[in-house]
């Protein structure tokens, strides 16, 4: 069997991951195989329960989307605990993208494509952001990969809140560049400011239709 990834356990300000004195540090353990991940399948679907999450994010669904959609890609399921308690599970999946300047790697949600289904974080709210933050920085910095993509959500996931303090936390932006921004959008409608740039981008990189916003929209 392919053997589970335990990442070292963050809690300094460097590693973006703050926590308060009188909580439970979080730790991060990221499995590559569903038979690895069986051990904590009814934890993870408890947790997606008590969230009231979709049916979708459940392990037994990834597990036979995984089966059907799964080859040439890498699995990588982001377990994150407070002490003894999983409060975020984050099935992720690494995918090789291939744009005209060569190829790149994409880390996106289990079921993320190949279905039109809405897909959640099924993370604590509380703990949403320091537990995003984790799964972020192992997936960046361990398994190099060049993005990552989190929908498509439902505007009405709250965990969407936690992303931008996530991303802001992974930090580090040389001199001579220009600092990154994040603005999430939660409707089409909102988002129409930006659509032309939005096409000239995806022009610019002669990518696909199906990334143009106005097909988006659509579906």
């Amino acid at each position: 069997m392919t053997p589970s990834i335990t990442a070292p356990l963050f809690t300094d300000a460097s590693a973006g991951v703050s926590v308060a004195e009188d909580e439970a540090p979080l730790s991060l353990r990221v499995f590559t195989s569903f038979e690895d991940a069986r051990e904590i399948a009814p934890e993870w679907d408890r947790l997606v329960e008590r969230l009231d999450g979709s049916l979708y994010m459940r392990s037994r669904w990834c597990e036979i989307w995984w089966r059907h959609y799964g080859r040439g890609r890498e699995l990588r399921l982001c377990a994150v605990r407070a002490g003894d308690e999983l409060v975020g599970m984050l099935p992720f999946c690494i995918d090789r993208l291939w744009i005209p300047v060569g190829g790149t790697r994409v880390a996106k949600l289990v079921g993320a494509d190949s279905t039109v289904s809405l897909v959640e974080l099924p993370l604590e709210p509380g703990f949403a952001e320091q537990a995003l933050t984790l799964s972020l920085e192992r997936l960046l910095a361990g398994d190099r990969v060049d993005m990552v993509h989190l929908g498509p959500c439902s505007a009405a996931t709250p965990q969407l809140a936690a992303v931008p303090g996530a991303v802001a936390s992974l930090g580090g932006v040389a001199e001579d560049e220009a600092p990154l921004s994040l603005r999430v959008f939660t409707s089409f409608q909102d988002a129409r400011e930006i659509a032309p740039e939005w096409d000239r981008l995806v022009e610019r990189l002669d990518g696909s239709l199906y990334m143009t916003s106005r097909w988006c929209a659509i579906c």
